[in-house]
């Protein structure tokens, strides 16, 4: 029989006789022990989550039997939000670019002989598919270089057909002569450095006959356009991003 004392002094045994089987544990047993608490533990945390969901459903259904007409009220609701979506889908705003075709009286303010005159010509696009039209008497478009106003023309009203394009031309002219001294200086030094010369096109519009814009009593639309005083863009004129100017 095998010694139960130190493992250095065996008890004789005769043929045939064996000491007994002994286990040992190895770190291979402790790591199959964690796997199998960590695999109990996030099976309790799913059971838990599950629990939660199915309670959290059962509360919906409770509330839904308290009030059996509430869906009936959510419906007409949805469908409002889809209508509106839709409408405005359709009745949105064109899509507007402008550029300046010709320009005078750009000299100095000592020699000029005129003030100076730019011509605009503002391009929308109406995507949708219904016309889309601005009222008469309150359009304005201010050309400004630098953040200077430089001139200013009413814009006529008018209305984009639905997929289809508009362009309306306006001559903006300023109330001095020529440009002050070093606002000329610098649109000269841009010009000999071959430079194209930005100009800021500001367009104030307002929307008429639009629906459901005219029963919203939709604001003004303020147009912050990009233009060049000599050529265009490589990729052409950018589209100039509309904002609402308040009530």
């Amino acid at each position: 029989m095998w010694s139960q004392g130190r493992l250095d002094s065996p008890a004789p045994f005769g043929p045939g006789t064996y000491p007994p089987p002994r286990r040992l544990v190895s770190n291979l047993d402790w790591s199959d022990r964690r796997i199998t608490d960590r695999t109990s533990s996030a099976s309790e945390r799913v059971h838990m989550a599950a629990g939660a969901v199915v309670s959290d459903d059962n509360r919906c259904l409770r509330f839904l039997r308290r009030h059996p007409h509430l869906e009936l009220a959510l419906i007409p609701a949805m469908l409002g939000a889809v209508l509106f979506a839709v409408c405005w889908l359709m009745y949105g705003p064109p899509e507007f670019t402008a550029t300046v075709s010709s320009f005078d009286g750009l000299d100095p303010s000592h020699r000029a002989a005129g003030a100076p005159t730019f011509a605009v010509t503002l391009r929308a696009t109406n995507r949708r598919m219904w016309q889309f039209c601005f009222k008469p008497g309150n359009g304005s478009a201010v050309v400004a270089y630098a953040g200077v106003p430089l001139a200013r023309a009413d814009v006529p009203g008018f209305c984009v057909p639905g997929r289809s394009v508009a362009k309306v031309r306006v001559v903006a002219t300023g109330d001095g002569l020529g440009l002050p001294a070093a606002l000329h200086e610098r649109v000269e030094a841009q010009r000999r450095r071959r430079e194209r010369v930005p100009l800021t096109v500001r367009v104030r519009l307002d929307e008429d006959r639009v629906v459901p814009h005219s029963v919203l009593g939709w604001p003004p639309m303020l147009l912050l356009c990009e233009a060049m005083l000599n050529g265009r863009p490589a990729g052409g004129p950018p589209r100039c991003p509309g904002f609402g100017m308040g009530f």
